[in-house]
Formats: structure tokens, sequence, C-alpha cells
């Protein structure tokens, strides 16, 4: 989403300073440690480049770099490496993945249990018929609803004496 609003730079230039910051992070001055220029830019070529990145938006940049300030994605130890950073990214994808699967078959489920209310007639119907078994249906739920309320309030009100 970022490559098509901003451009390939951009993202490679956003990805690059959040790589930088947690590399100055991890080591400070020691620079014989620390991931060379070199390193940093291949990186966010790889991460820009990526297709199944295509989608991560700057907000999920910056929850994968805070979730790996953090330590979410496993200590450091004073080894941040390309390949680790790749898997945080990847981890993160797949997480996102699987929560929306999740949202996705709960909504599924919702809409299940909702429409096996809904009568159903196994016979051709026309189109008015169809609207006046709703309404029907509709009109009966909404009395239904209504008879649950008023017992409620008898039994509160018999509970009270």
């Amino acid at each position: 989403m970022i490559k098509r609003d901003k451009g390939i730079e951009f993202v490679k230039s956003t990805i690059s300073i959040w790589i930088a910051g947690l590399n100055e992070f991890i080591y400070g001055n020691d620079r014989n440690k620390a991931l060379s220029e070199f390193q940093i830019e291949n990186t966010a070529d790889i991460l820009s480049d990526r297709l199944e990145f295509s989608n991560i938006t700057v907000a999920d940049l910056s929850l994968v770099f805070k979730k790996a300030y953090a330590g979410d994605y496993g200590k450091l130890y004073g080894r941040l490496r390309p390949d680790i950073i790749i898997s945080w990214f990847i981890e993160y994808f797949n997480e996102r993945c699987n929560t929306v699967a999740e949202i996705n078959y709960k909504q599924h489920l919702q809409s299940k249990n909702f429409f096996s209310d809904v009568p159903r007639n196994t016979e051709k119907m026309d189109f008015r018929s169809s609207i006046q078994e709703a309404k029907t249906f509709l009109r009966k739920n909404e009395e239904r609803i209504e008879t649950e309320k008023r017992i409620k309030i008898t039994q509160q009100k018999f509970n009270e004496k």
C-alpha cells in the first residue's frame, strides 16, 4: 500500500530508517558488530520486493519494529542480521493472516447462525411471496422478543414481592 501511494524508494527509505534506528539501538557506537549500510539497504530491498508484504502499511512497519525493540520476536543478544529482520516480517505477516482468518470465520459463524433462523421454502417461490414470508418472520421475531421482555418484567415484579 505504501508502494502504491508513495513509491518504491519511499518504502525502501522508510524500512532503512527503521533498521538503522534498531541497529543504533542495539550496537550504539560499536560499528564493528553493527549492520553495514550495504546490509541495511539490501534488507530494505528484499522486504520491499517480497510480494507477500505488498499490502503492509506504515502502521504495520511501525508495529513490527516496535515489537522487535520490545523483544517480542525473541532476544537479539547483540546479533542483528538481515535474515532475522526478514523473519520478523514473516512472523508478523503470518500472525496478521491468522487474525484476519479468525475474524472472517467468526463473522461467517455469526451470519450462519442468523440465517439459520430464516424460514426457507424448498418450493419455488415468487419474489412477492418471499418478501411477505420474510416480513412475517421478522414480525413474529419482534413479537417473541417483546413477549420475552414482558415475561422478565413480570418475573422481576414477582420476585420483588
